[in-house]
């Protein structure tokens, strides 16, 4: 469904009197990656590595320096911001912080609408009213949250907002960029189900962004691991995590907190 193929994002660094060019930063540098239809690929690494650049990339929120994206069929490097609009039909994206990525002036209700009115889905607004109240309460939100402004609600309810607004066009991939990062523990496994439960309904696929090697786990099928702007490995979840091979990997490894501290990580005592 998705192929990335030598993806890069350079960006220039200006300095002197002039202002001039005088080096690039390589923010992602000749990444390829594939996702299939219904799976989760994982994407971890820590802050400054490329993560979120990479998902911007794939979306064409920034224009790559080169390479290719190829999504259904349709190379997205090449189309135009028109046929870019409606391409972005079936890939949607949920963002860190739904405080920042939801419009404040607009009830949940407009801001929910708004993708099905540019995609002219629905024939009316009450058929768009209608649809709008049907994703609410399929994230979980009651009916009466229609009428209300985002900061009527906690971060966890934003997000399921922000969720339903990713789901209205019933799109094919959705990449998660840190998701769950500005949430309570609590809430991030509600949340956390909730994604499942609706990959497992309209069979989505996910880009799962995350420096939280635990949340990745449990969420992904495949993971790839990320340093300084490119893919250093990638494999299914069970074997990263029972035989990882990059020393990158094996350090991001070794930092994951244990629930048990008087224990080692193969369950013997210490």
């Amino acid at each position: 469904m998705l192929n990335v193929q030598n993806l890069k994002m350079h960006f220039p660094v200006f300095g002197g009197l002039l202002r001039r060019q005088v080096a690039k930063v390589f923010a992602v540098d000749d990444v390829s990656l594939k996702v299939e239809p219904g799976e989760t690929l994982g994407l971890v690494g820590e802050s400054g590595c490329g993560k979120s650049t990479l998902g911007r990339a794939i979306l064409q929120l920034y224009k790559p320096t080169g390479g290719s994206v190829q999504f259904l069929g349709k190379e997205l490097t090449e189309l135009s911001k028109s046929q870019m609009r409606d391409a972005r039909k079936d890939i949607q994206v949920i963002l860190q912080d739904p405080g920042e990525s939801l419009n404040s002036r607009h009830t949940v209700g407009r801001i929910i609408e708004e993708p099905l009115e540019i995609h002219g889905i629905g024939k009316t607004a009450k058929d768009r009213k209608e649809r709008a109240i049907e994703l609410l309460k399929k994230v979980g939100l009651q009916e009466d949250s229609y009428n209300r402004y985002p900061h009527e609600f906690s971060g966890g309810q934003r997000q399921r907002i922000s969720i339903a607004r990713a789901i209205a066009l019933e799109p094919k991939l959705i990449i998660c960029d840190e998701a769950v990062s500005a949430l309570d523990v609590s809430i991030q496994s509600q949340i956390l189900n909730l994604l499942m439960d609706l990959q497992k309904e309209m069979n989505l696929a996910y880009i799962f962004i995350s420096h939280d090697l635990s949340v990745v786990r449990h969420v992904s099928d495949r993971i790839a691991v990320m340093y300084l702007g490119k893919i250093v490995e990638i494999t299914d979840t069970d074997t990263l995590y029972s035989d990882a091979l990059h020393p990158y990997t094996q350090a991001l490894m070794s930092a994951i907190p244990m629930p048990d501290p008087r224990r080692k990580k193969d369950g013997s005592n210490t």
